[in-house]
């Protein structure tokens, strides 16, 4: 049975969910209960979830402009060689060091970690453009004073 990756904005957690969990088009979060975004990408097996969760807890903090530069080593990852992205990745998140070599010599290993890894990041890149403005609040008198 497929696992499918989500995102529960109500309690921060990227989470592979069952195939058969999802109704409609509708996930739940297995831990808040809320409504949770069913992620573009690949689909995993059940033995793919708590490595999934472990990559997810090694993101967790960082900022979506970071995200954003780390995705951009995974780019092309189908038609380069497996590890690649992996490797560029590991440079500049040295906390993803343990899967290099988990994965190593292991190329379907390999490549579903860097579609996980994928994923992940661009779910966490794509909280920095929800297209709302931050709200400035600048009283008149404030106003009046920068006038000056």
């Amino acid at each position: 049975m497929p696992f499918i990756p989500t995102y529960c904005r109500a309690c921060g957690i990227h989470a592979l969910m069952s195939q058969a969990s999802i109704h409609g088009g509708e996930a739940v979060c297995s831990g808040c209960h809320a409504a949770a975004q069913i992620l573009p990408g690949e689909s995993y097996g059940e033995s793919d979830v708590a490595l999934f969760a472990e990559l997810a807890v090694k993101l967790r903090g960082i900022t979506p402009s970071y995200a954003a530069r780390l995705g951009v080593e995974l780019e092309g990852r189908s038609s380069a060689q497996a590890g690649r992205g992996l490797r560029q990745l590991v440079k500049l998140l040295p906390s993803l060091a343990i899967l290099e070599f988990s994965v190593a010599d292991q190329r379907t290993a390999m490549r579903k970690v860097e579609g996980m890894l994928a994923t992940l990041l661009s779910s966490i890149a794509s909280r920095g453009h929800s297209g709302i403005m931050a709200a400035i609040d600048v009283t008149p008198a404030e106003k009046d004073v920068k006038a000056r």
